[in-house]
């Protein structure tokens, strides 16, 4: 830890995070698909291994999110083509197949995941039994969604093509 800056120092050479989840102040999630690998990392700034694979393994996390009502870490799996929940130990818990389409971004709702697309053309909605709709964009590159965040009553939506903060209201 760097603590003049406040900032962790460099984790590992070689790893390229895809993603990662915040699950309390000392524990961040760091997705590292190029190592089929998911690392924790402390408050201290050390790093080990949550769930890690071999590149023969159908695994390849690009996106995460912590659901603290359930205690699960949800991965974007894009080589094993599925949304897979893990508890806190690396047990799977869940996998919902996504069928032939890749995605970077999770954030998880209530009842609802939102995944951006792997190109950002798309935000898609699905529902905690698998059942997938198109959120926002229609897969053409007049959008390009690079990141999203889930309000109270809004989910935010970085969209870069457009370079605006475009806003919506979820609806059931």
């Amino acid at each position: 830890f760097d603590r003049q800056n406040k900032t962790l120092k460099s984790i590992y050479s070689g790893i390229k995070p895809g993603g990662m989840a915040v699950v309390n102040t000392n524990e961040v999630y760091l997705a590292d698909p190029q190592n089929n690998r998911i690392l924790v990392v402390d408050a201290t700034g050390m790093a080990k291994d949550f769930i890690q694979q071999s590149s023969t393994d159908r695994f390849e996390p690009t996106g995460l999110a912590y659901d603290a009502k359930n205690g699960t870490i949800w991965v974007i799996n894009n080589r094993n083509q599925a949304i897979e929940s893990y508890n806190r130990i690396g047990n799977l818990k869940a996998s919902i197949a996504i069928f032939n389409y890749t995605f970077d971004k999770i954030q998880l709702g209530d009842n609802t995941i939102y995944l951006i697309g792997k190109n950002g053309t798309s935000v898609w909605r699905v529902d905690r039994r698998g059942e997938f709709r198109l959120y926002q964009g229609s897969g053409a590159s007049s959008f390009v969604g690079t990141d999203m965040l889930l309000g109270k009553e809004r989910i935010y939506i970085l969209d870069y093509q457009n370079r605006i903060l475009a806003f919506k209201i979820p609806q059931g």
